[in-house]
């Protein structure tokens, strides 16, 4: 009885002070493909700039082969400088073009991290399970030598017989090898966390618990509205809805021409006619513009933008119908998850733990078969398991859930 006790007492305790939050802040700030996407997107913030600038001006110097003589005296080199001045309007559709995708890859940075955040939860949560199985199976360890040596009582005392103490002794074993595999399964989870953190996958990772609050579910409508508020991917789609509107605008700006100016100077020497202007330099400016005749290739290139533009809206709708569909599908594993996290803390765990004490205690007393002892251990240790397994699993829904609205936790500021 006070093994038993000892062994549901130390299986009901709790870990010390959860470090994910610690964990994700690391992650968020060190994670290469997390660095990745914000170096992606600085560049696409820079391109805007450049998108809706003037282009450069045109500077010349012309040297005549041949003389040209003229009244004031013979020219010699012409000097020429020019800039195009797109027709109004178009220069800020170029930058409103470029700046839809800077803001869309802006969102991609939240979506990346996200990805990155739900799988630092997914496989810290996998991590809480292994410790917490790793302590289940030693205090279970523990019970099945209490049971050996009650085993070993009997046989003694001629009660009992020596298979029985070879099925016990086989408990003993298979509880040791389930810690061999749960100590290598600690050491990949380690790994694996400590890559998504970008640092020695040796660095030990301590004091893992799950929170203390289970989740709660929300209503679909309010979880809905946060969706399409925060979501990354349709903020992103959003955003390329609105470059590919300013490229549809660009398009039937280019059927008005683009004006260019020029100013030319020439260089006079002087000439043998004694006249009062002999050797004056001379200069003119020149105002020009394109002909936009070619009706055919513009109108392709309106109905190519609208295409484009179309093809956004599809995706983004495609895209929302996904997100819908993935949304109630995660609400549904995480009521269910719930629900049997529930079924174990209040049925099954607690009915395997009173059948535990009861076979023990009809073991010593000669009134339980020492089968029916080992069934009630192997039961009640894979129950306690499965009931922890169950909220682990809990844990990992509501992260899918968080990343299916969109919800990613702010780095802390130093």
């Amino acid at each position: 009885m006070r093994t038993i006790a000892l062994f549901i007492l130390l299986c009901a305790a709790t870990a010390g002070a959860a470090p994910l939050d610690e964990l994700i802040a690391i992650a968020l700030r060190d994670n290469p493909q997390i660095q990745a996407a914000r170096q992606a997107a600085s560049a696409a913030a820079a391109v805007p700039a450049q998108a809706s600038s003037f282009d450069d001006p045109q500077a010349g110097v012309a040297w005549y082969l041949s003389e040209v003589e003229t009244r004031v005296g013979p020219q010699e080199q012409r000097l020429f400088l020019s800039q195009k001045l797109p027709f109004w309007g178009k220069r800020g559709l170029r930058g409103a073009h470029a700046g839809g995708l800077a803001r869309a890859a802006g969102a991609t940075v939240r979506d990346v991290a996200l990805a990155v955040v739900t799988e630092v939860k997914e496989r810290y949560y996998d991590l809480v399970y292994v410790e917490e199985s790793i302590r289940i199976t030693e205090a279970d360890r523990a019970l099945v030598k209490d049971i050996v040596a009650a085993a070993l009582a009997h046989y003694g005392a001629g009660h009992g017989q020596q298979r029985d103490v070879l099925r016990a002794q086989v408990a003993l074993s298979r509880d040791t090898d389930r810690l061999l595999t749960l100590r290598a399964q600690r050491a990949t989870l380690t790994a694996i966390l400590n890559e998504l953190l970008a640092r020695d996958k040796q660095t030990p990772i301590d004091g893992v618990a799950l929170p203390a609050a289970l989740p709660v579910v929300e209503t679909m409508d309010g979880l809905r509205d946060e969706m399409v508020a925060t979501r990354p991917r349709l903020a992103a789609l959003t955003r390329r809805i609105e470059a590919a509107r300013a490229v549809v605008d660009l398009a039937r700006k280019q059927y008005y021409p683009d004006l260019t100016a020029r100013f030319d100077y020439t260089l006079t020497s002087e000439g043998p006619l004694p006249v009062a202007d002999n050797g004056t330099d001379s200069y003119w400016a020149t105002l020009s513009i394109n002909l936009p005749i070619w009706r055919k290739r513009l109108d392709a290139g309106v109905s190519e933008a609208r295409a484009r533009l179309a093809e956004a809206e599809a995706v983004y709708r495609d895209e929302l119908e996904r997100a819908e569909r993935e949304l109630a599908d995660l609400r549904f594993r995480l009521t269910t998850s719930l629900e049997q996290v529930a079924l174990f803390d209040t049925g099954l765990v607690p009915q395997a733990e009173q059948a535990l004490r009861a076979t023990m205690d009809g073991y010593r007393t000669g009134q339980a078969e020492f089968l029916n002892l080992l069934d009630a251990e192997r039961d009640w240790l894979d129950l306690k398991l499965a009931a922890f397994r169950a909220k682990a699993d809990l844990f990992q829904e509501q992260a899918r859930l968080d990343q299916a609205v969109g919800r990613l936790p702010e780095p802390k500021k130093d």
